[in-house]
């Protein structure tokens, strides 16, 4: 039977990976203001919020033995309005440990001040999902300057190091002020399956495109990681990009 669980909380203006903590009702067990779970659960969904959010993750000791995921869909907002944004995990694959410490971190771009953060997330001691989608999201950014209207490519530098081994790349995410259009270029692959850019912090990428309907974007080795080409109609330099990624 899946379960709910929420967190709120303050942040401060500027604050960087920032716990919020549990909502504690009658079924919550927490420890050093962190959750814990009584036992092995699949994360199924998780919804975050905050006016200013800019990026969310998910800390635990296990997680942070493999890789602490970043979740690429949250409402910059006060409430969740219509069709809010809900990173689907399909609860096939992520797991969050029993008896172990869960956090919730948020960033933010809040000029002075604060303000509340909240977090929804949604478990289930049974995984209910397809193995289409992702187990977890993985972060990386760019600086390249991109030249209107050709293909320029992106090297890309990842937030955290993967676990040896290959992992396939079933959903992508990328954010550039002016792209357009972005592809995945893996070592050994000659083909270059891709994406439409979103343009804001906060945007969603088209649900049409995401629902993994036209295959993987490729399989790559943690020691051969891919690179991106990138097309735009104007020269910006930084793009931010969220990889759904899958144990091959």
């Amino acid at each position: 039977m899946p379960h709910i669980y929420a967190f709120a909380g303050s942040v401060s203006a500027g604050g960087t990976d920032v716990a919020i903590p549990p909502v504690i009702g009658t079924a919550e067990y927490v420890q050093n203001n962190r959750l814990v779970l009584p036992s092995d659960q699949f994360l199924l969904w998780a919804y975050f919020q905050g006016a200013n959010l800019t990026r969310v993750r998910i800390d635990s000791p296990s997680l942070r033995a493999q890789v602490l995921p970043r979740f690429p869909y949250f409402k910059r907002g006060t409430v969740p309005g219509n069709q809010p944004p809900v990173n689907d995990l399909g609860g096939y694959g992520f797991v969050l440990r029993g008896r172990e410490e869960i956090a919730v971190q948020t960033s933010n771009n809040l000029g002075s001040g604060t303000e509340r953060h909240y977090a929804v997330i949604c478990v289930s001691g049974v995984g209910v999902g397809s193995p289409s989608a992702p187990e977890f999201w993985l972060r990386a950014t760019g600086s390249t300057t991109l030249t209107p209207d050709a293909w320029t490519l992106v090297p890309l530098t990842f937030e955290q190091t993967l676990p040896a081994g290959r992992y396939r790349i079933v959903a992508l995410i990328v954010r550039s002020a002016t792209g357009i259009a972005a592809r995945v270029i893996i070592p050994g692959m000659g083909d270059r399956p891709g994406i439409l850019c979103i343009n804001n912090i906060g945007d969603e990428p088209n649900r049409f495109l995401m629902r993994h309907a036209y295959g993987d974007y490729g399989t790559f080795d943690s020691v051969a990681l891919p690179s991106l080409e990138i097309l735009a109609s104007g020269a910006d330099n930084s793009q931010e990009v969220y990889l759904g990624l899958r144990r091959a």
